[in-house]
């Protein structure tokens, strides 16, 4: 998982979280709970 501490180095946090939001909605196919648990 070396690509992920690559993006947490050279990212702002906000990119982080809105990939974080768009990965889990690709993941669960949309679901809004995945969206929920990413920002738990």
């Amino acid at each position: 998982m070396d690509w992920v501490l690559l993006i947490l180095e050279n990212m702002d946090l906000k990119i982080i979280l809105n990939f974080m939001v768009l990965y889990s909605m690709i993941w669960s196919g949309g679901d809004e709970n995945a969206i929920r648990v990413t920002f738990m």
